[in-house]
């Protein structure tokens, strides 16, 4: 969803869990710069956006560790040898797995940031 529709979203909201919702999907969808003046304007979504971080956080969480698990996998088939003929594929996808560790990694440290602006 653009960036613009979901803060008219976001501003139509008319319970808190809506606006938790919203906010989720600003902070999972785009980047801190596109949405950080719409949060830090509102003292409530301010006041909220612990939560919201602990709930995105979270997440973030849980794909860090699938995509490490889906590394061990691949660790396990080349050390097995099994898979000789497609060796060169399973480390290239392990090297995109770990350049999306690196992203995810990034996401949260820029959460943590911001919320320190808070």
């Amino acid at each position: 969803m653009e960036i613009n529709d979901l803060v008219i979203e976001l501003s139509n909201s008319k319970t808190e869990d809506e606006i938790i919702k919203n906010l989720i999907k600003l902070v999972k969808e785009h980047n801190i710069i596109e949405y950080k003046d719409v949060i830090l304007s509102n003292p409530f979504y301010k006041s909220i956006f612990i939560d919201v971080k602990d709930i995105v956080e979270n997440e973030i969480d849980l794909i860090k560790e699938t995509l490490l698990i889906e590394m061990s996998e691949i660790d396990d088939q080349l050390k097995m040898g099994k898979y000789k003929p497609i060796s060169f594929k399973l480390k290239q996808f392990k090297r995109e797995l770990s350049s999306l560790i690196y992203e995810v990694e990034e996401r949260k440290k820029e959460l943590d940031e911001f919320y320190k602006l808070i």
